[in-house]
């Protein structure tokens, strides 16, 4: 029988390391824990400089809460994406926090989500420890998901999703709207003071020089725009008004009745930067899109891309359209 022992490089005439890079390993085990949160406790004990690496990658809640109280010589892969569940998740949050060295979660949180039934006064702490995140969301049914968002203190907060069922009026502070190039607003019914007013503004031969340029200047950076179905006529002033807007997604959830009249009001638009696209901006969607898996952005940008202003039905194709 053949024996199985690996053979030295110079029997075998291949270059086999005796030792991987540091860069190489890291790699390894980052892609490891990524693809399953889970095992990162158990790799965390391979070597303390593996651990260490694991410090600033994600902390989300939607693992175990249990993984909070593990010993402070593992280290798990917890600190780049924060998803608060629940208020009892909160509280779970709120006493790592303070466990931590001050500024901890500010070197290492780039992504903050919060859940129904996190407090307005849970989120102030949170919000004021998590002061450099890039991506924000939050979920709800029974308030404004704006109240939250005068509490930012992030400069370099650039993608928010909003999503709730309760009929608000949405006040997105100037300074965040303005340094936002991704932006998501579902459900509801909605109403937003900002877009109102710039659109006023932008279309009245009363408005000042001053007023139009403010007007066009709070969606400059805003290039990706998403929409429930129901509140897309009244935001199309923002293809207007955002000079450097390429993606204006009509987000459906699955089995939606009327996805055939949508479309079609799309291909009457003839805007060829708004798709009709079908998504669930589930926690745990958003949760993997901030780990780098495919998301809603990525399919909404190829099926611009290549022509379509629908993700399914017939015709969906801008070419078919006469």
């Amino acid at each position: 029988m053949p024996s199985t022992k690996l053979k030295n490089k110079k029997e075998s005439g291949a270059i086999v390391p005796e030792h991987f890079p540091d860069e190489l390993q890291r790699l390894i085990f980052e892609v490891a824990a990524r693809a399953d949160t889970k095992t990162a406790r158990q790799l965390a004990l391979v070597a303390p400089h593996v651990r260490k690496w694991y410090v600033p990658l994600l902390l989300s809640l939607l693992v175990p809460p249990y993984l909070l109280y593990v010993p402070d010589r593992v280290e798990p892969i917890l600190y780049e994406c924060i998803i608060v569940r629940s208020h009892r998740n909160a509280l779970l949050l709120l006493d790592t926090i303070r466990s931590k060295p001050q500024g901890f979660l500010a070197s290492h949180a780039r992504s903050l989500g919060l859940g129904e039934s996190v407090t307005f006064q849970q989120s102030k702490p949170i919000l004021a420890e998590c002061r450099r995140i890039v991506h924000f969301a939050v979920w709800g049914s029974n308030r404004n998901p704006s109240i939250f968002l005068p509490f930012i203190r992030s400069p370099a907060i650039r993608t928010l999703s909003l999503k709730s069922q309760h009929p608000s009026e949405l006040n997105i502070p100037p300074n965040v709207l303005s340094s936002l190039t991704h932006l998501i607003i579902l459900d509801g019914p909605y109403t937003w003071f900002h877009l109102r007013q710039a659109a006023h503004h932008a279309k009245s031969s009363d408005a000042s020089e001053a007023e139009h340029s403010n007007a066009t200047e709070l969606f400059r950076s805003l290039t990706h725009f998403g929409v429930c179905s129901q509140n897309w006529g009244s935001a199309q002033s923002i293809l207007k008004l955002a000079e450097n807007l390429k993606y204006f997604a009509v987000i459906i959830p699955p089995r939606f009745k009327a996805t055939a009249i949508v479309a079609q009001r799309i291909a009457e638009l003839g805007d060829r930067r708004v798709v009709l696209v079908v998504h669930e901006q589930t926690m745990e969607n958003w949760e993997a899109a901030m780990r780098g898996e495919r998301g809603l952005w990525d399919r909404v940008e190829k099926l611009v891309q290549e022509g379509y202003f629908a993700d399914h039905g017939e015709p969906r194709r801008w070419s078919y359209v006469a």
